[in-house]
């Protein structure tokens, strides 16, 4: 968009207007020149960068496709070294595995024989005590029981002694 130059009132009275006017117009003329040449100047460094770039672009990509499958064919290398090493640990942890695990059937299985074997003492034994205990307790049963009968038949005679007396006193 054209900038048109514009002065003070006071220039135009110093110069007159038609010089002033010239003056202007001299000025748009040199500045779109400048502006003409500057376009030119920035299309020509614009194509010779686009070439630059393009030439590096491609040179980069050629680079980058030899690096991707060099590293590619090392990357398949190593893995198939390192399946080869998993199989092998595979196989070893799976022997250690089986030999393991009857190793802990047969302790299991020893295990539990003397865990059944000490419950049914530890039962047994749990049986006699509770058979003496509540002997005991029968026998500390009826024995309170038989003291508390005693002492009711006491208060009971007490009550009917005492019912009789008052009833012989107010009749």
């Amino acid at each position: 968009m054209p900038h048109t130059a514009k002065f003070s009132r006071r220039f135009y009275e110093k110069l007159g207007d038609q010089v002033v006017n010239e003056l202007v117009d001299w000025l748009n003329t040199v500045d779109l020149t400048y502006k003409s040449e500057l376009r030119e100047l920035n299309e020509i460094n614009s194509r010779r960068v686009e070439a630059v770039i393009a030439s590096e672009s491609a040179r980069l990509e050629s680079k980058l496709g030899d690096s991707i499958r060099d590293l590619g064919s090392r990357l398949s290398d190593e893995i198939g070294r390192v399946d080869a090493k998993i199989d092998v640990q595979t196989a070893v942890l799976r022997g250690d595995m089986d030999s393991g695990s009857a190793t802990l059937r047969g302790d299991m299985d020893s295990g539990f024989a003397n865990l059944r074997g000490d419950m049914d003492s530890g039962f047994a034994n749990l049986r006699g005590d509770m058979d003496s205990g509540f002997a005991n307790l029968r026998g500390e049963f009826k024995a309170e029981t038989a003291a508390m009968r005693a002492d009711i038949i006491k208060w009971m005679f007490v009550f009917w002694v005492s019912s009789a007396l008052i009833m012989v006193g107010l009749g």
